[in-house]
């Protein structure tokens, strides 16, 4: 993936600044109409130039596809290349049996003839395995932070769930380095054991009591909240920014 020439095009995306979140292409404004889900008509161009200029031999990897509007936006005229989802219909509400027929419904509308893979699991566990993604990832699209990559762009929303950016959006850019090992370092084998052995089956148990007691999903929803990225620059936020990481060439 070259990053440079993402970055350099990211603009041109656009009517108007970046910051007003206006996209050329009214045909995100579409999907987000249509399609349920919480990234913006601006999140999916955004989405959209990092799919149509991944290269050859190089994969897009998504976690959390919620009713699928970011695959719906993100695979508008996109190439013929390997394109990958894992959701566990588990979060923000979602009943699996019904959530799984509803994504599957927009798919065959907007995505039908891409090469997509939707894994129905917890990413921690499944993309631990070698065999889930059979190409290096060129873009990643994933709900947080990444310390330490390199910072192309980060595009703050000016308050809380805001129309333009959401929750804001944050570029990043990733090479390893030439003879690094292929293996989990050893505080992210810790941090995954604890998610997969203790954070994940307390929310699942947590959301399978709410589909029970579905009057209590808007507390939840309170009790979490999802903050906007307005902090000043140079202070660190673990909101629910949206990362698109780009991993390739950063000439």
């Amino acid at each position: 993936m070259d990053t440079a020439a993402f970055a350099a095009a990211l603009d041109g995306m656009f009517d108007g600044p970046l910051a007003d979140g206006v996209p050329r292409d009214a045909r995100f404004a579409a999907v987000a109409a249509e399609v349920p889900g919480f990234t913006t008509p601006a999140e999916l161009a955004v989405l959209n130039l990092a799919a149509r200029m991944l290269p050859a031999g190089e994969a897009y990897l998504e976690v959390g596809t919620f009713k699928g509007r970011s695959l719906c936006g993100t695979l508008l005229d996109a190439p013929d290349r390997s394109y990958l989802a894992v959701e566990n219909f588990q979060e923000f509400g979602m009943v699996a049996g019904s959530s799984r027929a509803e994504l599957a419904r927009h798919l065959d509308r907007y995505v039908a003839g891409h090469r997509l893979v939707l894994h129905d699991a917890d990413c921690f566990r499944l993309l631990a395995r070698p065999d889930p993604v059979p190409e290096p990832v060129g873009v990643y699209f994933y709900d947080r932070r990444h310390p330490g990559w390199t910072e192309l762009r980060d595009i703050r929303a000016p308050r809380d769930h805001d129309s333009r950016w959401a929750n804001g959006m944050l570029l990043l850019a990733y090479r390893r380095p030439p003879g690094a090992a292929h293996r989990m370092t050893g505080d992210v084998r810790w941090r995954r054991a604890v998610q997969v052995h203790l954070r994940a089956p307390a929310t699942a148990l947590v959301w399978r009591s709410l589909h029970r007691l579905p009057w209590l999903v808007p507390l939840a929803k309170r009790l979490v909240p999802k903050r906007s990225r307005t902090v000043p620059a140079g202070v660190g936020a673990d909101g629910s920014t949206a990362g698109v990481d780009l991993v390739g060439d950063e000439r």
